[in-house]
């Protein structure tokens, strides 16, 4: 009787270890939850700071590339949850912030939507290059290349389109492909000037396969 005694004594240490694991566990995940949500919530706040008001933007881009917090540059399918978080957490401003994003991106929010949930990754990142150089102060202030940055824009555009025109044939992609080419190389350009100019920008090598490296 003794024997079996103990083995339900350890059996109960064991369940009640396990338990504690469990709990920690829990607790654990429900932690980093709250931590993603406050991430969440404070990505979300700044993303909507920056569709109300453009001013926003002032600092962030008094400060050298590399100290730049990547929160600050458009992203479209990170601005549309923004402005779905708005209407979910019924925050008011929500026209002026989606007139303001149609602005940004070129697009009624609608066909943004439909961009972002179909179109190919390069499509998006020719969205996103677009609103940079829509918005971003180094592109707005630089006279001396204003030709170039206006090619830029149109490329991007030009990417943009030959995907809308295609969505009852094949994908152009050797187009775009070669679009993409002649992108790369302005924004090269761009940042090499800027870099020989001056080193608050610093040197900004772009591939866009790949991602900008600052």
């Amino acid at each position: 009787m003794s024997g079996n005694q103990g083995s339900f004594s350890l059996f109960q240490e064991i369940l009640a270890d396990q338990t504690q694991e469990i709990n920690d566990l829990r607790q654990y995940i429900t932690n980093q939850e709250q931590q993603l949500n406050t991430m969440k919530e404070r990505l979300m706040r700044i993303r909507i700071a920056v569709l109300m008001n453009e001013s926003v933007l002032r600092p962030f881009f008094r400060v050298p590339p590399r100290q730049r917090d990547p929160s600050y540059y458009p992203v479209i399918d990170m601005d549309l949850e923004a402005i779905e978080w708005m209407q979910a957490n019924n925050i008011g401003g929500q026209q002026n912030a989606i007139r303001r994003f149609e602005a940004i991106y070129g697009m009624n929010l609608r066909k943004c939507k439909i961009l972002v949930r179909t179109a190919p990754e390069e499509i998006v990142e020719a969205m996103n290059q677009r609103a940079e150089l829509h918005y971003s102060p180094c592109y707005r202030r630089s006279l001396r290349d204003n030709s170039k940055i206006k090619r830029m824009k149109l490329i991007c555009s030009e990417i943009i389109k030959l995907w809308e025109d295609c969505q009852s044939a094949a994908y152009p992609s050797d187009q775009i492909m070669v679009k993409r080419s002649n992108l790369e190389r302005l924004l090269n350009e761009f940042w090499d000037g800027q870099g020989k100019k001056t080193e608050w920008f610093g040197k900004r090598k772009v591939n866009l396969s790949g991602n900008k490296v600052v």
